[in-house]
């Protein structure tokens, strides 16, 4: 039987979220099952909450939206590449240490990230990996379609309002996933399935993201 590893964050109201701006989500029962013999639930939250797609829009004025993208981009083989308790910035040369194999369009970077999501102290980091301007051209230029990372923002920190990382990657068409948990994942390639839900004229939506070994 074929095993799905999931690697998404779970959304409820204590979900992490950015401390600059008003990003804040709510998961709120409107009716219980155990009170009225039906559950339902508000979910109130944002287009970049937990686990999701940043598209072209988000950052580049006419670009694609994520009903725009084809499905394809996001599901397919794509590579773990694992910067062991890396914690600062991901540029050329650290990519060029990760021996990605030729050919790759989905890279999924592990780094120590993923243990931030196993704490009980879960705050917002001053410091966490995130992929640099220079290593966004790199990842670019090696004919990556899709990348993604195991923090809500691939951007690093204190890169201010002129989010080079994000401009750099959108503008040369590679999607964005952020928010990814890889902690119980090998470095390898791996079948992924990470579809966003269909937003119209959507800047980002969440997404359920697996892997299944390759």
């Amino acid at each position: 039987m074929t095993r799905l590893i999931d690697i998404s964050l779970a959304i409820s109201s204590s979900s992490l979220a950015p401390p600059h701006a008003d990003f804040t989500h709510d998961v709120s029962p409107i009716v219980t099952t155990a009170e009225h013999g039906v559950g339902v639930s508000r979910l109130s939250v944002t287009t970049h909450t937990g686990t999701h797609v940043d598209p072209p829009s988000h950052f580049v004025v006419g670009g694609a939206s994520v009903d725009q993208l084809p499905l394809e981009r996001f599901y397919g083989e794509a590579y773990v590449a694992e910067l062991p308790r890396w914690d600062g910035l991901i540029g050329p040369a650290e990519l060029d240490g990760l021996e990605i194999p030729p050919g790759t369009t989905r890279l999924l970077l592990k780094t120590g990230n993923s243990e931030f999501w196993h704490r009980d102290d879960l705050t917002w980091p001053e410091q966490y990996a995130a992929v640099s301007p220079d290593g966004a051209d790199w990842i670019a230029e090696h004919g990556i379609e899709l990348v993604g990372i195991d923090f809500l923002g691939i951007e690093p920190p204190g890169n201010g309002a002129g989010h080079p990382t994000h401009h750099r990657l959108l503008s040369q068409g590679v999607i964005v996933i952020e928010g990814l948990d890889l902690y119980e994942v090998d470095p390898g390639s791996y079948l992924l399935i990470a579809l966003p839900l269909r937003v119209e004229d959507g800047d980002g939506a969440p997404l359920r993201a697996a892997l299944i070994k390759a």
